[in-house]
């Protein structure tokens, strides 16, 4: 008898049938802009102080207009399953994903100048605007957003190459991401001002 030998592997992106990312950012289209990796931006920028290269890929969300930064805001939501009153902040109802830090040296003063992800950043979806039909999968990130330089960064970065050029729709979801940590207080979480 003949023999058949059937190899299957995967090339490329798999397919979904449940989509978690359903939430299209209406009135957002971002690029993918590179600062460069694990690089900490200068105070001349802004006169804050340092800023937190800790899951930073060194890739943000580029070329968004202060409209499109609300609207995503808006977009993103609740990033911690906590959407209570005094939980989220702005008009936006929204968790940053992130918080500041500094001073931390024994008796120094909290001076918040450094910022890191919280215990629960975004997740989102980029599909690019160049799609031309419903097969064209999405490239999933995780972000927070950086309030002192105002931009969304990307903790993993693109797994291909990008341009500045390239431009995507958003995508978000009530999805919580939950982010592993060395829980040395016992809280169970991320405290402001707590190691």
């Amino acid at each position: 008898p003949a023999k058949t030998t059937v190899v299957t592997y995967q090339e490329g992106i798999s397919g979904e049938f449940v989509d978690y990312f359903a939430a299209k950012c209406t009135g957002v289209v971002a690029s993918i802009s590179y600062e460069g990796a694990n690089s900490i931006v200068s105070a001349a920028l802004t006169g804050d102080g340092l800023y937190s290269y800790e899951m930073n890929s060194g890739y943000y969300l580029g070329s968004l207009s202060s409209d499109e930064s609300a609207l995503l805001k808006k977009c993103l939501g609740d990033s911690d399953g906590n959407d209570s009153y005094g939980n989220n902040v702005e008009v936006y109802s929204w968790d940053y994903g992130s918080y500041k830090i500094g001073g931390q040296g024994v008796g120094e003063t909290y001076t918040y100048n450094l910022e890191t992800p919280s215990s629960h950043p975004h997740a989102i979806k980029l599909v690019s605007t160049d799609a031309a039909d419903d097969y064209t999968a999405g490239l999933y990130y995780l972000t927070w957003y950086q309030s002192t330089l105002d931009r969304f960064v990307l903790i993993n970065a693109p797994v291909t190459t990008t341009t500045a050029t390239a431009s995507y729709y958003v995508y978000a979801t009530d999805g919580v991401v939950e982010r592993v940590i060395v829980d040395t207080t016992g809280h169970g979480q991320i405290i402001r001002g707590q190691k």
